[in-house]
């Protein structure tokens, strides 16, 4: 008897732990064989679904890439490999220069106040970048806070900028390289 996903109905591959179509999480619970009505309602979901996001741009795996501000700098869900880490880290860091930067520069204290305040979200957005970046390496985002250790902390950042993530959908999502 063949496996299909409780969700679309497309074949399971044996032992995979994500759907191949559509992403979700296969569970321990029987998933059942849909008969032909739901195999024909199932492809036209998926096609109602396509449609909707023909904007963004996905992989072989279903891993679909962030396309606006918020989902690239400001989501902890799903994984995020080393080029765009370390690329949208470094947005990050021009920004924080600027803000910093150019008030230190003009000895100005209101406008250092102002510049600290509009370092908060890029503070925010760099934590959030290194938690998907924990996901990708197959580690919980609760590393993150060993970050601010000393000796840890260093190799911890390290780590996130060297290490290969890992092959393949792993328990925070699909690989973001397509593998």
């Amino acid at each position: 008897m063949n496996k299909f996903c409780s969700q679309c109905g497309t074949p399971i591959p044996q032992g995979a732990e994500f759907c191949p179509s559509c992403g979700a999480k296969l569970s321990a619970q029987v998933v059942h064989t849909p008969n032909h009505n739901e195999i024909k309602d199932s492809v036209s979901e998926q096609n109602d679904s396509l449609s909707t996001t023909q904007n963004q741009s996905m992989h072989l795996n279903n891993y679909v890439e962030d396309t606006g501000i918020g989902e690239m700098f400001f989501k902890t869900k799903g994984r995020l490999n080393r080029k765009r880490y370390v690329l949208r880290g470094c947005i990050i860091s021009f920004i924080f220069m600027i803000c910093t930067g150019i008030p230190s520069a003009m000895e100005n204290t209101s406008l250092m106040a102002i510049g600290i305040i509009l370092c908060i979200p890029l503070i925010i957005s760099g934590t959030m970048l290194s938690i998907r970046r924990c996901h990708d390496l197959n580690h919980s985002g609760y590393y993150v806070l060993l970050m601010g250790t000393p000796v840890i902390g260093m190799i911890i950042s390290l780590l996130l900028l060297f290490k290969k993530g890992t092959d393949g959908s792993n328990q925070y999502g699909p690989d973001p390289l397509g593998h």
